[in-house]
């Protein structure tokens, strides 16, 4: 009914599943017998006859339709993707008009509905045929009047096609930044010029911050991160906005640890008069009304933004909002915290009323002295802590914050079995009857085992050598702990950091990165449209000197050592220059040509050495039956011959079959 009511929708939606068939490589043989099976179907469970007919209609028209649907959708370029060929793809391609050449491998349109070869190809999995279309699409093909570089279509088809990469298909993600790079033969003082195409990694269609490194981000790849191409988009966004950026963010956060250090740690160690006391005051209200309450209402405004949106992740069943589980948001959180207790437990604040005030020590305070320093020492401490993501403006300083910050789960596995170690024998040796004071129980001994792991215990083991069990239980407790559990953490770092250290400029740059999109989200458009406007991606690059080529890039230069460059990425033609014309077949082809004629005479030679050694074993067959009866060894011998004679007559074959592939 709905193919007449809305046959205009109907028929989009036909095509749309015709061409989801044409990526799956479905036959168009099959419709005809599945559409005659819903038929008959239908027909034994309806008496209509005006009905079977109807449906007999429908489906046929609809089958029609899928039919030439599929027919007009399987292009040669969709065929091998179906059988994931890179060889036949490249086939498929050259014989596209270099005008279009990029739209075969882009666009594949019935009616209003469309598909994307190269989207299905990474949906589907057929990695071979797309890493061959994005090394189509990203390769340089110039001949006399234009250059031809299918980055534009790429992204204007694709603009996500780097989520694509990153979630689908990350093998492919190196050969696709490598394809955004030219870099030159000739060198200058030991170094050579370099294009890197990047402006649909730094700028979407809108003429905004694209989200392409934030994709990277999420990846979190450090080999990846580390590629020139995200190397030089990283630096270009933190030398030019966001370092400055960043930098105004975290002024606020120094000046408030120098707020809380002179109120908390130096002004209290001066002598106390009246001006001391009331600067030490006025810092501490400082604290309280820039830091506290800055953070509070940043956090409330963040946990209910993260409910009310759904944001939310499960701790221990609890559902708490996403950001939280990021560790500078939650030292965040639990410093805003502290803030909040020590505002509470203030001695300043409770010494209100006073003679002499303001004064830290009165009666009101007494009890809440102890419990203000506590919320203090943390406070301080969870605030230096923070001041770690400083490090990001050096890469060096940067990447050895990021190898203790791995390192440490080692130490946490350390420090769990070593308390089971502490547990363990402070249990048993509490139980054991002895006159050693230090051992009493099993708290006393923890700290006795613990300090003698750590080397701090100042007594002897002399003075508890007359007691042969409690000496050899201490042994044991040193084996296990000082011996093996020690020099087990010792190899485990060792492992660990061979690891880290091979990618820690890579984790470097991997944490700056995420430095960059946490504040580009934040930076004003205005601002974003005049730093954009500095980077000139407008103006078309110069190749080789006095060679202009395309735009959209950013020029450098690179160490002559730092690749090896044997011949132009840029393929050039000659011959005419109309966009409806082929591009000529290069030498690739020509290898390509040269490799499948190998591999058929390599199939050709198989095939001979089989039937060959099949008559050999079909000749000792008939011999061995031969021996026993004279007819069947005359018959056998024959046959042998006979079969030998046709082996030799396919050898010929073969041979000549091989030579003419020659």
């Amino acid at each position: 009914l709905e193919l007449l009511q809305e046959p205009w929708k109907m028929v989009d939606d036909i095509s749309a599943l015709g061409l989801r068939h044409v990526g799956f490589g479905i036959p168009t043989d099959l419709f005809g017998p599945l559409a005659t099976a819903y038929i008959e179907v239908f027909g034994r469970y309806v008496a209509d006859d005006l009905a079977v007919e109807a449906y007999r209609w429908s489906i046929g028209l609809i089958s029609q339709m899928l039919v030439q649907t599929i027919t007009e959708g399987s292009t040669i370029v969709m065929k091998a993707i179906n059988v994931n060929s890179s060889r036949q793809l490249q086939k498929a391609v050259s014989c596209a008009p270099r005008g279009v050449r990029a739209s075969w491998v882009l666009l594949v349109q019935v009616g209003s509905q469309s598909i994307s070869p190269l989207g299905w190809s990474i949906e589907s999995g057929s990695l071979n045929a797309a890493k061959a279309m994005l090394e189509d699409l990203l390769a340089i093909r110039a001949d006399r009047e234009r250059y031809y570089y299918g980055l534009e279509e790429l992204f204007a088809r694709h603009p996500d096609i780097v989520h694509m990469l990153c979630a689908d298909a990350p093998s492919l993600v190196p050969t696709f930044l490598e394809g955004l790079v030219w870099r030159s033969r000739r060198t200058e003082n030991g170094s050579r010029r370099v294009n890197y195409y990047v402006k649909p990694l730094l700028i979407n269609i809108e003429g905004k911050f694209a989200d392409a490194l934030s994709d990277f981000v999420m990846l979190a790849d450090p080999k990846i991160i580390s590629q020139p191409v995200l190397d030089l988009c990283s630096n270009t966004l933190w030398n030019g906005i966001v370092r400055n950026e960043f930098i105004v963010s975290k002024i606020w956060f120094i000046i408030s640890l120098f707020a809380l250090m002179m109120g908390q740690a130096i002004l209290t160690e001066w002598p106390s008069d009246y001006n001391i006391r009331c600067a030490c005051l006025a810092f501490r209200i400082f604290t309280y009304l820039l830091t506290m309450c800055r953070l509070m209402l940043s956090h409330i405004r963040d946990i209910w933004l993260g409910y009310y949106r759904g944001d939310i992740a499960y701790f221990y069943g609890l559902p708490v909002p996403r950001y939280i589980k990021d560790i500078e948001n939650f030292g965040g959180l639990v410093l805003g915290v502290m803030l909040i207790c020590m505002c509470i437990y203030e001695p300043f604040f409770n010494c209100i009323g006073a003679a002499d005030w303001p004064v830290e020590t009165c009666e009101n305070s007494h009890s809440s002295l102890f419990k203000y320093s506590v919320f203090a020492m943390c406070a301080v401490g969870i605030h230096w802590c923070l001041m770690v993501d400083l490090s990001v403006f050096s890469t060096g300083l940067s990447a050895f914050v990021l190898v203790c910050a791995q390192v440490g789960s080692e130490i946490g596995r350390f420090m769990a079995a070593l308390l089971f170690l502490l547990l363990l024998f402070a249990s048993s040796i509490s139980v054991l009857e002895h006159d050693y004071p230090d051992m009493r129980d099993v708290s006393m001994t923890v700290v006795a085992l613990f300090s003698i792991t750590v080397k701090l215990y100042e007594d002897d083991y002399r003075d508890f050598q007359d007691d042969p069990i409690l000496l050899c239980m201490v042994f044991a407790f040193v084996t296990a702990s000082a011996i093996l559990l020690l020099n087990l953490l010792i190899a485990q770092l060792n492992c660990s950091y061979v690891y880290i250290y091979a990618n820690m400029v890579g984790f470097a740059r991997l944490k700056r990165a995420e430095v960059i999109v946490e504040e580009l989200k934040l930076t004003k458009p205005a601002k974003w449209t005049r730093f954009v406007g500095t980077l000139g991606l407008d103006f078309a690059l110069e190749l080789n000197e006095g060679d202009v080529g395309m735009a959209g890039g950013i020029q450098g230069n690179e160490l002559q050592s730092a690749h090896v460059v044997t011949q132009d990425r840029i393929l050039r033609y000659g011959g005419s220059c109309a966009q409806d014309m082929q591009w000529p077949e290069d030498g690739m082809d020509k290898e390509d040509e040269d490799e499948d004629k190998l591999q058929k005479m390599e199939r050709i030679m198989k095939a001979a050495l089989a039937k060959i050694s099949g008559s050999e074993r079909k000749k000792k067959k008939h011999k061995s039956g031969g021996s026993g009866i004279g007819n069947s060894g005359v018959s056998g011998s024959s046959g042998s011959s006979g079969g030998s004679e046709h082996s030799g007559e396919t050898e010929d074959s073969d041979n000549k079959n091989a030579s003419s592939v020659l």
